[in-house]
C-alpha cells in the first residue's frame, strides 16, 4: 500500500537542479507494537520485543526507541543488533535504570558476577535516557517524550519534515471491572496527555481487544484531536482480527487507517 504526503517544502537538501526531489518512507510491521520506519538515510525501530529486525543492507544509521520496560515492548536483544555501524538507543527512564542497574558509590561501580556481562554488553553503546518533557535530536530526527497512562513514555517526533506520534502504552485503559471513579480518573489523565500532542501526520496507537467494546475510546479521541493523515493500529498481540473490525467500523475523515497485521507487511509513504 502507498500513501503520498505532499509537503510544500523547498528545502536545500530536497532541491537538485531546480526540481523538488521525492523521498520515500517504508513503514514495516514487526509484531504487536513494534514497527520499523525506514527512511532513505536512517531506520527508526520502536518497541521491539520479538520478530525479525530489518537487515539494513545499506548500513543506514539506526535508532532504537523503547517507551517502557514491559516485556511486550522491550527485549534487551536489541543491544546485540549488529546490522549497522552507527546505532543510538533512546529509552525511557525505567528501561535506562534496568540497563544500568549497578551498585555505585562515589562514581565507583561495584561489579558482581550477575552484572559484569551486562556491563560489557552495554559498554560503548550510545544510550539516551528520555524522561517526560525532555527532547533529543539524533541523525536529523527530533524526539520529545510525552506522558503515558501506563508505564514509561509516549513519543512525539519529527523526521524528514513529517510529524509522528508513537503512543507506547498511552491509552484510555478503561476496564470492565473499574469503578466509576477509576474510569473518570483514567479519562482525565488520558485527555490531559492527548491535549499535549497537537497535529501529527502519522500516528501509531493501541487498539487492544482486551478492552472489549471500549477498545476504541482512546484512538477515537487521538484521531479527533490530532488529525493524523495516516493511522497505524497496534497492541493487538495474538488477535489481529481486531484490525479488520476496527477498519470496517471506523471511517475517519481525512485519515487513512492502515491494515498491517502480518510480519513484514509494509506501507510506503511518498514525501513530495
Amino acid at each position: 500500500d502507498t500513501f503520498t504526503c505532499v509537503k510544500c517544502l523547498f528545502m536545500g537538501k530536497y532541491i537538485r537542479g531546480g526540481f523538488l526531489m521525492e523521498q520515500s518512507l517504508n513503514i514495516r510491521y514487526i509484531y504487536h507494537s513494534s514497527f520499523s520506519l525506514e527512511f532513505e538515510d536512517k531506520i527508526i525501530i520502536f518497541d521491539y520485543f520479538q520478530g525479525t529486525l530489518p537487515k539494513n543492507v545499506n548500513d543506514k544509521k539506526v535508532i532504537f526507541v523503547v517507551t517502557h520496560s514491559h516485556a511486550d515492548h522491550y527485549n534487551e536483544s536489541i543491544f546485540d543488533y549488529e546490522n549497522a555501524s552507527d546505532i543510538t538507543y533512546i529509552v525511557s527512564e525505567d528501561v535506562y535504570e534496568e540497563i544500568f542497574d549497578y551498585d555505585t558509590k562515589d562514581n565507583v561501580v561495584f561489579l558482581g558476577e550477575d552484572n559484569i556481562e551486562d556491563l560489557k554488553k552495554h559498554f560503548g553503546k550510545k544510550v539516551i535516557k528520555l524522561e517526560v518533557g525532555e527532547s533529543t535530536s539524533v541523525y536529523g530526527a527530533d524526539f520529545t517524550a510525552l506522558g503515558s497512562t501506563d508505564m514509561g513514555i509516549s513519543v512525539y517526533f519529527e523526521a524528514n519534515h513529517l510529524k509522528f506520534f508513537f503512543a507506547g502504552d498511552l491509552n484510555n485503559w478503561v476496564w470492565e471491572e473499574d469503578t466509576e471513579e477509576e474510569k473518570e480518573k483514567m479519562q482525565q489523565d488520558f485527555s490531559k496527555e492527548i491535549d499535549k500532542i497537537g497535529h501529527v501526520d502519522i500516528g501509531f496507537f493501541p487498539v487492544d481487544p482486551r478492552l472489549k467494546e471500549r477498545y476504541d475510546l482512546g484512538v477515537n479521541e487521538f484521531v479527533d484531536k490530532c488529525n493524523p493523515k495516516v493511522l497505524f493500529p497496534m497492541h493487538f498481540t495474538k488477535d489481529p482480527t481486531i484490525v479488520d473490525t476496527f477498519i470496517d467500523t471506523h471511517d475517519y475523515e481525512g485519515c487513512k487507517v492502515v491494515n498491517m497485521k502480518k510480519e513484514h507487511d509494509t506501507f510506503q509513504v511518498i514525501i513530495k
